[in-house]
């Protein structure tokens, strides 16, 4: 009797660990690390040396070329205070942790962002916020835990203009292109697991 109660423990600890196991979120600093380093994107360490690539990348004055930055604390709030929320558009919120790339091609432009707030309450505000913003017209709906609105539309005949949200808990990841290549924006997304914008109507 002993050794069947034993059994049973075991098997549900086993069903337990591997639930948590498949409800794991993909939406991390090191998902999105391991992809950029897999686009082989210039990594950077200084927030100051970032700040000058990308916006030289973000305003096409630089060609076929990548770059990313993942940092901590002081550094992430800077990224978000000075790349993301240049303008003041969005409520200085505490940022403990924040991952951003940029690059531009012949194809066009992708930029994005990942960050974890300091409480999930803010994450959700600014995934409202921005998604009212940049996605208004796109859709919305959660997919394994991770609530999304995206929306890809023809920016031009050539090019197509593309936004993708998407919140878990204190963390909220965006990308947005235009870009007549729709391929990298479905495989970043593919790599968390999220849907792409361009599954989105037109």
């Amino acid at each position: 009797m002993n050794l069947f109660k034993k059994t049973v423990c075991v098997v549900l600890m086993l069903t337990v660990v591997l639930g948590l196991t498949a409800c794991a979120s993909k939406l991390t600093h090191k998902n999105m690390v391991s992809f950029l380093e897999d686009q082989k994107y210039d990594d950077y360490d200084d927030p100051e040396d970032f700040f000058a690539i990308y916006g030289r990348i973000a305003g096409g004055m630089i060609m076929d070329e990548g770059a990313y930055i993942t940092c901590t604390k002081r550094d992430a709030q800077d990224i978000y205070d000075v790349v993301f929320n240049r303008f003041n558009t969005y409520p200085s919120y505490d940022v403990t942790e924040a991952t951003t790339f940029a690059y531009n091609d012949k194809d066009g432009l992708y930029i994005g962002f990942l960050f974890t707030f300091e409480d999930a309450k803010k994450a959700g505000k600014l995934y409202k916020k921005y998604s009212r913003e940049h996605a208004d017209d796109g859709e919305s709906g959660e997919k394994n835990g991770i609530t999304y609105t995206i929306e890809c539309g023809e920016a031009s005949k050539k090019r197509y203009s593309i936004c993708g949200v998407y919140q878990k808990d204190d963390v909220v990841m965006i990308i947005r292109g235009l870009s007549a290549d729709k391929d990298f924006s479905d495989d970043f997304c593919k790599a968390f697991g999220v849907i792409s914008p361009t599954t989105a109507e037109d």
